[in-house]
């Protein structure tokens, strides 16, 4: 009972610990157990506070937080928008010169968006590190022939992150929706080996530092994990698998 307790909730110290604290608030609240609002309006609050202790009502709550934040960021983004081009027709255009020869062919940003097929990730311990190394002709090249590394960056939210490797040619884009727990954007981020052009992205685990079955929340409950006999050639086949599959 312990462990399928622990499976879902944290470890069995955290466990017994938030156990003996709803024991001792309800010892202590007893005597005001007559006063009816007042008295469970504090086992609610108690409740709450304890079921904070849990890593995965934790991850929940930030994760939550985390969206309602992006949400309102896009909100205020998109007043910004509408007022700056409402203050752009406002005013009159400015007459252009006329230029004699012909303009060099422009690419759009959607034009250059590529998305990533060849990725893998690894569960480290503390983080989960996912690799992605470009095609050779994706990579740009020196004069000798040699690879010149791409840039890399990361959106990374606490459930989710969208890793971008730019060169001359494109923007390669792998987004990553709904991860099996939540992870720390402030201690995660990018690296790339300048010889090979490979890209590694570390989401660093948050609150919960347990083993992940895969990289993307399938929706199970954690309990039914639990019955499932995975062998040690199942639990390899998460990074070295499938190439661009989550497993």
């Amino acid at each position: 009972m312990m462990q399928r307790l622990s499976a879902s909730l944290g470890t069995d110290a955290e466990v017994l610990k938030c156990f003996l604290m709803l024991a001792c608030a309800v010892a202590m609240m007893w005597p005001q157990r007559h006063n009816g609002l007042l008295y469970w309006s504090m086992r609610g609050a108690f409740t709450l506070a304890v079921a904070l202790c849990f890593p995965r009502c934790r991850a929940a709550a930030a994760a939550a937080a985390a969206r309602g934040m992006a949400t309102l960021r896009l909100v205020c983004g998109n007043a910004e928008g509408i007022n700056g081009r409402a203050a752009g027709r406002a005013q009159a255009p400015a007459p252009v010169a006329a230029s004699v020869g012909t303009a060099a062919p422009t690419t759009s940003r959607v034009e250059r968006h590529r998305q990533i097929d060849s990725w893998r990730w690894e569960d480290t311990g503390d983080a989960i590190c996912v690799t992605a190394q470009l095609p050779p002709l994706g990579l740009d090249h020196n004069d000798e022939g040699n690879i010149i590394a791409p840039t890399a960056t990361a959106r990374i939210m606490p459930q989710d992150f969208t890793l971008t490797i730019s060169t001359s040619k494109a923007d390669h884009v792998l987004e990553v929706k709904k991860l099996f727990n939540a992870v720390d954007p402030r201690t995660s981020g990018t690296s790339v080996d300048e010889s090979s052009g490979l890209v590694t992205l570390r989401l660093a685990k948050w609150f919960d530092s347990s083993t992940w079955k895969t990289l993307v929340d399938e929706g199970k409950h954690p309990l039914a994990s639990m019955d499932m006999d995975l062998d040690a050639d199942t639990s390899k086949s998460n990074f070295a698998g499938v190439v661009g599959k989550d497993e």
